[in-house]
Parts: C-alpha cells; sequence; structure tokens
C-alpha cells in the first residue's frame, strides 16, 4: 500500500524547487487572464451556480426542491483551484497557437482533458454523510451507531450514485458546451488564439479579445457549476476547508481513483492531516474524525490498497 497524501506532499515541493512550470504560486494572486476585460471579477469571486443546478441537485440529496437544509453545495476540486489551474492551460493553450503558422486544434488538448476529467463521473464516490436525506443531524438519528441512509424512514437502495438522471443530462450539456467553446469550427463564438496572437489589425483585435474574453468567462462559469464536481455538505466544514480539495471518497471513507488523478495532475490546494497514524482530507461529507467532539471536522483517508 502507498501513503498518497505524503508522496503528493514531497511531489509538490519537488515541483516547487526544481521550478516546474506546471504549478503555480499558493496565493495564485497573478493570473494571466487578467488581461481581458470583465474576466477577472468571474475569476475574484465564484461565479453563482445555475438555478437549474441547484434546482435538481436538492431534488437529488432531499427528495424535493425547496431548500439547501443548512447544507451547501460543495466543490471537490475548488474553485480556487480550478480558476488557477485553467488560468495555466490557457496561457499554455495561447503561447501554442502563438507558435504555430496555422491554428491548430491540439493546442487545446490540455484544455480539454482538464474539463473533460472535472465532468466525468466518479463511480466510486458517496456522499457518505448527511446530505441525501434528513434527518440531518445526529439528534434526529435513531441508529446513532449506523451510517446517515441507515436511518428511519429514509433508506437509500443505492448509495453509491451522488447524481440523478436530471443531473447527468446538465452535466452532459454544461460539458458539451465547455467543449464547444474550443471547437476551431465554432470560430465566431470560442476561444480563438491563434487569430488574437496573428491579428495586426487593432481594431479587428479588439473585437477578436472581446469574444475571447466571452469565451473564458463562460467556460470558467461551467467548470464551476460542473455536476460531477459538486454535492451538497456541511456548509460550516466547507468554509473551513475553505480554498483545499474536498474529497467525497468511497463508501468506506477511502480517497477514490478519480481523486487520485485529480491531486496528481490537477489539484493545486489541499492539506493532508496526520492522526491515528495515517494521513487524511478534511471533507464536508467525511467519515473519519480526529476529535468526536468536533462536529464539523470530517475527513476522507489518503490510504489505497494497491491491487
Amino acid at each position: 500500500m502507498k501513503d498518497l497524501c505524503r508522496y503528493f506532499s514531497f511531489l509538490i515541493v519537488f515541483l516547487h524547487v526544481s521550478g516546474s512550470s506546471n504549478k503555480v504560486s499558493a496565493d495564485c494572486e497573478s493570473y494571466w487572464l487578467s488581461q481581458y476585460e470583465d474576466v477577472l471579477p468571474s475569476i475574484n469571486s465564484r461565479p453563482n451556480f445555475p438555478a437549474a443546478l441547484e434546482r435538481e441537485f436538492q431534488e437529488t440529496h432531499f427528495g424535493r426542491s425547496n431548500g439547501a437544509e443548512g447544507m451547501a453545495l460543495c466543490h471537490v476540486m475548488a474553485w480556487f483551484d480550478i480558476r488557477c489551474r485553467l488560468d495555466i492551460l490557457f496561457e499554455e493553450a495561447f503561447n501554442a497557437e502563438k507558435e504555430s503558422a496555422e491554428t491548430n486544434d491540439e493546442n487545446y488538448t490540455n484544455l480539454r482533458d482538464f474539463l473533460l476529467t472535472l465532468f466525468s463521473h466518479d463511480y466510486e464516490s458517496v456522499v457518505n454523510f448527511g446530505a441525501w436525506y434528513p434527518p440531518l443531524t445526529f439528534e434526529a438519528w435513531d441508529k446513532p451507531n449506523d451510517p446517515w441512509y441507515e436511518q428511519t424512514p429514509f433508506v437509500r437502495t443505492f448509495v453509491g450514485d451522488y447524481m440523478n438522471g436530471d443531473l447527468e443530462v446538465l452535466r452532459d450539456e454544461y460539458e458539451l458546451n465547455a467543449l464547444s467553446l474550443l471547437e476551431s469550427k465554432n470560430s465566431d463564438e470560442n476561444v480563438n488564439f491563434w487569430r488574437e496572437s496573428h491579428e495586426d489589425d487593432p481594431d479587428t483585435l479588439i473585437l477578436i479579445r472581446k469574444q475571447n474574453a466571452k469565451a473564458i468567462k463562460e467556460l470558467l462559469g461551467l467548470a464551476n457549476a460542473s455536476p460531477s464536481n459538486l454535492r451538497y455538505g456541511d456548509g460550516s466544514s466547507n468554509s473551513g476547508i475553505s480554498q483545499e480539495f474536498d474529497p467525497m471518497g468511497d463508501a468506506i471513507g477511502q480517497i477514490t481513483q478519480k481523486e487520485i488523478e485529480m491531486l496528481e495532475k490537477y489539484v493545486i490546494s489541499y492539506d493532508p492531516e496526520e492522526f491515528n497514524g495515517q494521513y487524511y482530507l478534511r471533507s464536508s461529507t467525511g467519515v473519519h474524525q480526529s476529535d468526536t467532539k468536533s462536529m464539523n471536522h470530517w475527513y476522507i483517508r489518503c490510504l489505497r490498497y494497491k491491487s
């Protein structure tokens, strides 16, 4: 077996010291995308979630759409990291297009790969604590030693599906829209860094940059709203986690394979903690506790067994 949190901590330090261009500073205060009109406000303030997304998550989690029961929509990969990673990948794509004799679809491959990962369903993930159906507090549980989904009168027949069919439809729609913004055939509406970097006429360049800014803002909003990267969780826990990685974990409270891949390839900010001789990541829907008296400190274990 392998302690992934310890490995990743070493990896981040190594990359920082070696000057890898694949990482940004921890504060991420300087954005390449800030040069585009009205894009910086979208970066500094997280875009609002679409009403349809909130409604369908409430239907899925609570069986109704009239409120979040004190819970909050919580990212797995934080908005802080999504915007930082997209900033890196947009700059990479721009530089590649600038050096190309003609526009090349492959220059956007890394951007597409990130979006495909962000939107992909994590089939191991489980919302382990307190968000699918009431009762939402320990005081209301009639089986205090059993998990939330075994409490009377609500019993889930299939615990692993953190998204219902309507959320799957929204996921497909948002993913398609995000990817279409990188399609070269959609040149009047998409991101087109080749035209921007090769245009000599100042007036035309202004129009191209405005269109690129519009498409970038739209893509940021879609990435923020990826249903696969969200679930309702404990709001106070999520506030405490802040800009760090907030894993869902699997049915026994261990990090999933998709979450491992995100940590390896894309995640910038995470804060492993060690207790009981193992490493954990704090989670707004976690399983494990370092202190049983603390009701907003829940964790997912970073341990995975090799097959």
